[in-house]
């Protein structure tokens, strides 16, 4: 048998008096370290916490080893045969799942209704329907398994390095609730992701050309029109500068150039942090304007 690629480092031989001859076990360091990769967000070890000296940007970048500057990976999302099905013995709803996207790159997920990207989305959350249940592949951001995330670690990854955007902004913001306070809300459950709230929401704003004037930020959801809606979702999504977005048709209800507007932000938005970004749609045209790459489901497959 001959070591991983890992080295030997990883590894410890045991010598036994049978005439077997030496064997090899795989030493419990490299589970703890794998286990260490993907507990990212938890004690906030990347931005230096509130007041740390770090360039906040550049710190949350690094999360996972991704450095744009040279060191970048080269797929910052990998999906490996990922296989959900109905109940843990059902029949699949979707299986053989394989893709892989860059870091400011934007996959678009097409497929006519009941192919399964919704479904294939919501795994990239970690979150699956009910009745559905995830048992097979591997779903990696930046080297760390998704999948084999404890609840708690996947709560505190939520929002902070994955993010999502849905198709209906209106239906998302919470309506009793101004606009202002749901934007501090995102960066006050993911206190390590800015030192300074205030500047970050007016900085994030001006990114999804928004004004971030006191007005807007006291404006209730439903006194704002369709696209300011779903700019301030977009603004909500990239506010702790997430590895991941996944965008489940938000152009959908938006007339032709607002929707232009909107994929203008979204695609800038993405190159600019750098993140992985997967575009689900039924609408290939749409999807031609912003996508790097297309995969097409059918019946449950690429």
């Amino acid at each position: 048998m001959t070591a991983p690629k890992g080295g030997a480092a990883d590894w410890t031989e045991e010598r036994g008096t049978s005439d077997e001859g030496s064997r090899r076990v795989q030493a419990p360091r490299r589970r703890k370290e794998a286990e260490r990769a993907a507990d990212w967000t938890v004690k906030g070890e990347w931005g230096g916490g509130r007041g740390g000296a770090r360039n906040e940007r550049q710190a949350t970048r690094e999360v996972g080893g991704y450095k744009p500057p040279g060191g970048a990976k080269k797929h910052r999302l990998d999906v490996r045969e990922l296989e959900i099905r109905s109940g843990r013995r059902g029949p699949a709803v979707v299986s053989g799942i394989s893709f892989a996207v860059r870091p400011g790159a934007v996959l678009g997920l097409v497929g006519e209704s009941g192919s399964g990207k919704t479904t294939v989305a919501l795994a990239l959350l970690g979150h699956t329907r009910r009745g559905l249940t995830v048992t097979g592949g591997e779903i990696r951001l930046d080297g760390a398994d998704l999948l084999r995330l404890k609840p708690a670690r996947l709560r505190a990854l939520r929002g902070a390095m994955v993010s999502y955007v849905p198709q209906d902004p209106a239906a998302a913001l919470n309506p009793a609730l101004r606009v202002g306070y749901q934007l501090r809300e995102a960066l006050r459950v993911h206190p390590g992701s800015t030192a300074d709230p205030a500047a970050r929401i007016r900085e994030v704003l001006r990114e999804a050309s928004l004004d971030a004037t006191p007005d807007l930020l006291r404006r209730y959801p439903h006194q704002l029109s369709g696209g300011q809606q779903q700019r301030v979702g977009l603004a909500m999504a990239f506010a702790c500068r997430p590895a991941l977005i996944v965008l489940d048709e938000p152009t959908t209800g938006l007339d032709v150039s607002t929707q232009r507007r909107i994929l203008d932000t979204i695609r800038q938005l993405c190159r600019g942090y750098g993140v992985a970004a997967v575009y689900v749609s039924h609408d290939l045209a749409v999807v031609s304007e912003l996508a790097d790459e297309v995969a097409v489901m059918y019946a449950g497959r690429i």
